[in-house]
C-alpha cells in the first residue's frame, strides 16, 4: 500500500533543528567550548523527521522501515490473530486500502464497503455490477471494474462515479506510480491493448501491442510489475513502455504484492517470489491450497485462500511459508493491509481482521 509522507511537518522539524543548532553554536562561542560533541551529527534523510523529534524531546519508537518509510508496527513479531467482523455478510470479491481508508467491493452487484479501520464498515454503492474483478487504490482513488469493460472511481469508497476506459477489454487491475495510473486487463477482444495508462486517472491511452493478459499489477521499487495467466512478466518504469519477461516458473497467477525489496506472487498451490520483477523463483505454500490474495505490511506477507484446513499462511521473506491457524473457514478471497491491520474478504464470511505488534 502507499503511503504519503508529511513533507510539511518535517519543513517545520528541520526549522526547529537550525534554531537548535544555531543556539548551540552561540552558547559554545560564548563559553570558547569547541563544538566537537555538542553539535547533534549530521541526519540521515529518510530518519531525519524521527531524529529530530527525539532532538525535541518527542517519544520515539524505534520501527520498521520498508522503503524509507518508518512505521511504529513490526507484524512479524508476534502471531496474528484473525478474527471476523460482527455484523458484515454478504460476498465480497476484493478489498483495498490507502489513504487512511479499507474499501470493498461485493463479487457481483453494485455494492461497496468503506472503513477507516477495518472494523466498522459504511455501505455505498458503484455505478458498475456484473462479476466485479476487483478494486485497487492507485493515487488519490480507487478504482473498480467489471467483466464489461467498465470503471468507476471513488476518493471514499462509498460515492462513485464511472470513467470511461479504452474499449473491449476486463479491466483487472489498477496501479498508480512516478506520475501515472496504469490498468491492465486479464481478457481482451481482438485489436485491443492489454494495459492502458494515464496521467489523471480519467483519460486513458493504451499501450499499442500490449497482449500479454495480467491478472494484477503493482507498483513497488519504483517500476511497474504485471503478471496473468502466462508464464510472462511484464514491467514498465513508466507505464508506458513495457518489457515481456517469459520468466515465470509457470503459468497462472491470481494476485501480487511487494515489500521488503521482494515481489511475491501466489495462485493455485503455488508461490513465487522475485528481487526485480524479471527473475522469479518458485517456492513451496505452507499449505495445497487455492491462494487468492497475497499483501505486505511491515515485515510480513500474508496470504489468503479460498479452500484447505487452513485459510492463511505468512512469510517473512516471501520464500518460506507458515501457516497461520486463526482464520475463520471461508471462501477468502483478497486480503490487505494498512496501518498495523491486515483486513481481507471473503466470496463467504464476510470481513476478517488482524492487527500486528506494535515496536
Amino acid at each position: 500500500m502507499k503511503s504519503l509522507q508529511n513533507t510539511a511537518v518535517g519543513t517545520r522539524l528541520r526549522a526547529c533543528y537550525a534554531m537548535i543548532a544555531l543556539s548551540i553554536f552561540s552558547f559554545a562561542c560564548s563559553i570558547g567550548h569547541p563544538l566537537t560533541g555538542i553539535l547533534p551529527p549530521p541526519l540521515p534523510e529518510d530518519d531525519t523527521d524521527l531524529a529530530l523529534l527525539a532532538l525535541l524531546g518527542f517519544p520515539t519508537a524505534s520501527a520498521a522501515t520498508d522503503g524509507g518509510t518508518t512505521s511504529p508496527f513490526n507484524c512479524a513479531g508476534a502471531p496474528l490473530n484473525f478474527q471476523s467482523v460482527s455484523g458484515v455478510t454478504g460476498s465480497w470479491k476484493a478489498v483495498s486500502s490507502g489513504n487512511g481508508r479499507f474499501v470493498a467491493v461485493e463479487s457481483t452487484g453494485n455494492d461497496t464497503l468503506a472503513s477507516t479501520d477495518g472494523t466498522s464498515w459504511t455501505a455505498g454503492t458503484q455505478p458498475i455490477s456484473d462479476a466485479n474483478l476487483g478494486v485497487d487504490i492507485a493515487n488519490d482513488r480507487f478504482l473498480t471494474a467489471n467483466n464489461n469493460g467498465n470503471v468507476a472511481a471513488s476518493t471514499d469508497g462509498i460515492s462513485w462515479s464511472g470513467v470511461a476506459p479504452i474499449a473491449g477489454d476486463e479491466w483487472s487491475a489498477f496501479a498508480f506510480g512516478n506520475g501515472r495510473y496504469v490498468g491492465v486487463a486479464s481478457a481482451l477482444n481482438t485489436g485491443c491493448d492489454a494495459i492502458m495508462h494515464s496521467a489523471n486517472g480519467v483519460s486513458w491511452t493504451g499501450v499499442p501491442g500490449s497482449i500479454v493478459e495480467s491478472n494484477d499489477v503493482i507498483f513497488g521499487d519504483g517500476r511497474f510489475v504485471a503478471v496473468g495467466g502466462t508464464v510472462n512478466s511484464l514491467t514498465s518504469p513508466d507505464g508506458a513502455a513495457w518489457t515481456t519477461h517469459a520468466t515465470l516458473p509457470s503459468a497462472g497467477w491470481k494476485d501480487l504484492a511487494y515489500g521488503g525489496g521482494v515481489y511475491v506472487a501466489v495462485d493455485f498451490n503455488k508461490v513465487t517470489s522475485s528481487p526485480d520483477g524479471i527473475s522469479w523463483t518458485a517456492h513451496t505454500p505452507a499449505e495445497a491450497n487455492i491462494w487468492r490474495g497475497v499483501a505486505y505490511g511491515d515485515g510480513l506477507f500474508v496470504a489468503v485462500s479460498s479452500d484447505g484446513t487452513n485459510r492463511v499462511m505468512t512469510s517473512t521473506d516471501g520464500a518460506n511459508w507458515s501457516i497461520n491457524t486463526t482464520a475463520p473457514a471461508q471462501l477468502w478471497s483478497d486480503i490487505t493491509y494498512q496501518a498495523g491491520r491486515f483486513v481481507a474478504a471473503g466470496i463467504t464470511g464476510g470481513i476478517m481482521y488482524a492487527d500486528c505488534a506494535a515496536q
